[in-house]
């Protein structure tokens, strides 16, 4: 009987080192690496959130040391040796080999290489090892076979990807769009980029949530009561309002823009749900803070709102200007005009007037700046508004038709190039908002649909969104926060310059602008770390916690 157990025991035995040894030949060939580096980031916060004990630590160290650094290395250099060697004596091998070294180099995690996911010193023997390869997959990335071309482009791609660097990804990418000719099979490898950036994002908005969730917690609970039950009441006083109102508004409209309700049909309706932007982060000095341009000037922002370094203008003179580029008003250099269109994400195609309104040509009138603000004389030849599909100009949106073709020449080709990715009406064109009203932008560059304010009323406004200037309802706010495509935490003041609060004093809001009185007592400028406020950013203050408090926040 001791017997038979026995050999039942030893089959099983057996049975385990089969099963094992079956499931690691069906792995073998699936992966050079065994296991990945490191447990990702979001996996990580996945799991239950306790501090790593000193054990825990050592073992992911020990982890991360799994891959040999001097195999890594000695496979790269022999990769090397075989391409240059099949390179003068068997050309025809080259090919086999570049596509045993893709798939290899197809199989490096994402981030394995990055300096987020690992140690420093880790990080940069990882990356020495695989250099040598890196540098020579350009070298052939230059050469005149196709072929060879494939195999590099797909090797160079695995190998940022691994780095998770956009930096090295971008270049990459954008050959690879414009390639009409070739066809490369890299979806394994943009899905894995895919789930890399998604991991990012959500990375980003869990601490973005984190640091609203600390914020809100720092604000008095009675004063938060007090504003819900104001905000409530005017909430049902102007709902109540706005039943018996919405036939007048839309007669309203009609009045004011005739014809041209039927620009953009096809306007897109904003979901209330939709935050006031990228969710990822607050950017607390991306648009503000003083920039250096690429003649290596500092430029800051004017009381347009546009950059100046106070340099001499480039290219063709114009007539309205001193020859300066500001430093408070009028038009601006090309360094500065890049930083214009770089800090606002301003899409293919587009320019920012001298006023400080962001305008574009359109798809009737491809050689005709229109910036879309109601800024037209009220002469009865227009609607009153310049553009945005034709139609007379406004001075500024003229003066930048003549600079295109000059001063912002490169620029302006640079980034229009192809008419099929210039987006036309993503900024300009009436828009239908969340409360199912048509918004246009008024002369300071913000949204007004001619409706009722929500929240607390304030002193300064008639009790109207708009339509032309002044404060706007937060629906249209909404509108502003995300045709701008502005970070969370940002919003537009009533003088149609966005702002946010400082690090230093999370509750106050600075624009950046050089619009303070010349009185000693300042630079100037509206913050944008500390120091006095604007008008419009004092106001903007005030009703941060009422009318526009869910947008701040980005509940």
């Amino acid at each position: 009987m001791k017997d038979i157990q026995d050999i039942l025991k030893a089959q099983q035995r057996l049975q385990e080192a089969l099963k094992k040894k079956l499931e690691i030949d069906k792995n073998i060939n699936r992966s050079v690496f065994l296991e990945p580096y490191a447990t990702p980031r979001t996996e990580q916060k996945g799991q239950v959130a306790v501090k790593r004990t000193t054990g825990e630590q050592h073992k992911a160290e020990y982890q991360f040391q799994k891959l040999s650094f001097f195999g890594l290395q000695t496979l790269t250099s022999i990769l090397l040796i075989l391409i240059r060697s099949a390179e003068k004596n068997d050309p025809r091998i080259v090919d086999q080999i570049l596509g045993l070294a893709s798939e290899l180099c197809e199989q490096i995690p994402m981030k394995c290489l990055s300096s987020s996911a690992l140690s420093r010193d880790t990080n940069n023997l990882l990356w020495k090892s695989l250099k040598p390869l890196a540098n020579y997959m350009h070298e052939l990335f230059l050469s005149e076979d196709q072929i060879v071309i494939k195999h590099a482009v797909k090797i160079l791609l695995s190998i940022s990807i691994a780095k998770a660097s956009l930096k090295d990804i971008l270049p990459i990418l954008s050959k690879l769009i414009f390639n009409k000719d070739d066809i490369y099979d890299v979806r394994g490898l943009l899905l894995q980029m895919n789930d890399g950036l998604i991991e990012t994002i959500n990375e980003r908005e869990n601490r973005m949530h984190q640091a609203v969730n600390r914020k809100a917690s720092t604000w008095s609970a009675d004063s938060d009561s007090s504003e819900d039950e104001d905000e409530n009441e005017d909430e049902d006083e102007n709902d109540d309002e706005d039943e018996t109102v919405d036939d007048d508004e839309d007669l309203y409209y009609g009045r004011e823009h005739g014809d041209n309700t039927t620009l953009n049909e096809t306007a897109v309706n904003v979901d209330s749900s939709a935050t006031s932007t990228n969710d990822s982060t607050i950017e607390f000095d991306d648009r503000l803070e003083r920039a250096l341009n690429n003649r290596g000037q500092y430029a800051r922002l004017g009381s347009t709102g546009k950059f100046y370094c106070g340099g001499t203008l480039d290219g063709p003179q114009c007539s309205c200007c001193n020859g300066k580029c500001g430093p408070t008003s009028g038009c601006n250099c090309s360094s500065c005009m890049l930083l214009d269109v770089q800090k606002r994400a301003l899409s293919r195609g587009w320019l920012v007037n001298r006023d400080g309104a962001s305008a574009r040509c359109s798809r009737q009138e491809t050689r005709t700046f229109y910036c879309g603000r109601k800024v037209m004389p009220d002469d009865g030849t227009s609607d009153g508004y310049c553009g945005p599909t034709n139609g007379p100009q406004c001075t500024a949106c003229q003066k930048l038709n003549q600079q295109r073709s000059g001063r912002y020449n490169q620029i302006w080709t640079a980034t229009s190039t192809n008419d099929n990715t210039i987006e036309f009406d993503d900024r300009l064109e009436r828009t239908l908002n969340n409360r199912g009203r048509y918004a246009r932008l008024g002369s300071t560059g913000k949204f007004y649909c001619g409706g009722t304010l929500d929240g607390p009323q304030c002193s300064c406004c008639n009790g109207k969104c708009g339509p032309t200037n002044g404060c706007n309802c937060s629906s249209c706010m909404l509108l502003d926060v995300q045709k701008q495509a502005l970070p969370r935490g940002w919003l537009v003041n009533n003088e149609g310059t966005p702002a946010r609060c400082s690090p230093s004093i999370p509750t106050t809001f600075y624009c950046g602008r050089k619009v303070m009185p010349d009185d000693g007592t300042s630079d100037r400028y509206c913050g944008p770390t500390n120091g006095p406020q604007c008008t419009a950013c004092q106001t903007l203050n005030q009703q941060r916690c009422g009318r526009y408090k869910h947008i701040w926040i980005g509940q």
